[in-house]
């Protein structure tokens, strides 16, 4: 079996419009990006790290839905099958499965080349929600692609 590896880049300056937080006004919402530790992952990667940010809403609103778009090389069902979003429920960071919530899976959406993730339903602290957007690789992804994910908008 061929292991494909797949690079990350450091998720880039946010731009568009995709974050949909109840009652809060936009202006008012931050967003931090966490660097991903992650470099490459191989074929059949099931949750891969692929977004780390931390959101704060002032009022304790609700995250009713996020839009991400991938701005790397690789591409739907070639090198990616699946993404999903995660809350950190244990220590801080990204420990997946038994550890972490998985909120929603994406719904791939080719026109905006990324995933729009709905119903959430996740509160957002006035001290921040810290969210994981993680990705699933094909069994033959193409060598060398990259995965670049960013939430335009913001």
């Amino acid at each position: 079996m061929r292991k494909s590896l797949i690079g990350f880049l450091s998720a880039t300056a946010i731009v568009g419009a995709a974050l949909i937080v109840r009652a809060a006004i936009p202006s008012e919402i931050a967003i931090n990006l966490h660097p991903i530790p992650t470099s490459s992952i191989i074929a059949s990667d099931a949750d891969a790290l692929a977004l780390d940010v931390t959101i704060a809403a002032p009022r304790g609103d609700i995250l009713d839905a996020l839009t991400v778009r991938q701005e790397g090389s690789a591409q739907w069902q070639r090198d990616l099958v699946a993404a999903k979003v995660w809350a950190d429920a244990g220590p801080t960071g990204f420990q997946g499965i038994g550890v972490d919530r998985v909120l929603v899976t994406g719904a791939w959406n080719a026109e905006t080349n990324g995933w729009a993730f709905s119903p959430i339903g996740e509160p957002v602290a006035s001290a921040g929600t810290r969210l994981f957007v993680t990705v699933t690789t094909s069994a033959n992804p193409t060598n060398g692609v990259t995965v670049q994910l960013a939430i335009p908008g913001f």
